[in-house]
């Protein structure tokens, strides 16, 4: 994971100099329009995006963040501490914390607090940041951490739910999930006639359906990523199964494919 990856954003800026990017104002104002915010807790007085705000003079890490808060962090090698901090108020309760931040899943940061968030956002397409003309060299992604965030862990853990209950719960696999897999199967008989799936190892399947898994968090909406990884879950579940078949047998599908080489 590469925490020091920030330096590579920071040497693509339109203004090398600073690891500081203004927020878009009319993409400010839809965030805005949707929480309400309180304090914008890393600014400065000609930028701030709410009447409460800190500057790098008050240091907004040292600080105490209440209510709904607004986050664009500097985009150094120190935003892995806004993020920690941002995750911290929000799971202590005193804060939602909203955050714009580049999207470096590679990062530790990213994967120690983002992935535990209410809800991760990506931008489709690049922010224009600070009136500038340019699209930003990078991606951008919006990160919400309620105060709910740890509450809503809790009611996880305790709370009953009808498919406890339940044996066999059907009534949450969507129909047109379904139908889009059939779909999908179809075309691919068609590309690939004979079924040569399931010569194919299942880590291989679940390698192709983690790909597609991370494209469409990445934004991608290309191709239908989501029914795609469906498809390879499914054909990682079936060599699966006939993988420890094939393993009771003392076979493997090197062996098995030699054997077929032979005259």
């Amino acid at each position: 994971m590469d925490e020091g990856g920030d330096e590579m954003i920071n040497a693509g800026m339109m203004t090398s100099s600073t690891d500081l990017w203004e927020t878009p104002q009319d993409f400010f104002d839809e965030l805005n329009m949707e929480f309400g915010f309180d304090l914008d807790v890393c600014a400065l007085p000609e930028n701030a995006k709410c009447e409460r705000y800190y500057t790098p003079k008050d240091d907004g890490l040292s600080m105490r963040w209440e209510g709904i808060c607004f986050m664009n962090p500097p985009y150094g090698r120190h935003i892995g501490r806004w993020v920690e901090k941002a995750y911290q108020e929000a799971k202590s309760g005193c804060a939602t914390v909203i955050c714009l931040l580049p999207a470096r899943t590679d990062t530790k940061w990213f994967q120690d607090y983002c992935l535990k968030s209410n809800d991760i956002r990506f931008i489709r397409g690049r922010l224009k940041f600070g009136g500038s003309t340019n699209s930003a060299p990078f991606p951008s992604v919006v990160v919400v951490f309620s105060k709910q965030m740890k509450k809503g862990v809790e009611d996880m853990e305790q709370q009953k739910y009808p498919q406890d209950e339940e044996q066999n719960e059907y009534r949450y696999i969507s129909p047109s999930w379904v139908d889009g897999i059939a779909r999908g199967l179809t075309a691919g008989a068609k590309k690939h006639p004979g079924e040569t799936w399931k010569d194919i190892p299942s880590d291989e399947h679940l390698s192709r359906a983690m790909r597609h898994i991370n494209l469409y968090r990445m934004g991608d909406r290309d191709e239908p990523h989501i029914i795609n990884a469906s498809m390879r879950l499914m054909m990682a579940f079936r060599t699966a199964k006939d993988e420890e078949v094939m393993d009771a047998l003392g076979l493997s599908y090197e062996e098995d494919d030699a054997t077929e080489e032979r005259p």
